[in-house]
């Protein structure tokens, strides 16, 4: 993808569920085999963090993926 190894991105993953930032749920599916293929979804401990990684700091009712949130 951006030129980072598959073992490298799954180790900062662990390295963020350690220190509390980061935490994984399975994915949401009505079937729950098809929850169990989807995989992991990777939801952040306080959104903050989420939105300076991203860059975007207007207010809530300003922004486009409230109600994401």
């Amino acid at each position: 993808m951006y030129g980072t190894d598959k073992d490298t991105v799954k180790q900062y993953i662990d390295l963020l569920e350690k220190l509390f930032i980061i935490f994984r749920l399975n994915a949401l599916s009505p079937n729950v085999k098809e929850s169990n293929k989807k995989g992991k979804e990777i939801n952040f401990f306080d959104n903050e963090i989420r939105n300076v990684l991203i860059g975007i700091f207007q207010s809530f009712e300003n922004r486009t993926d409230n109600e994401s949130l």
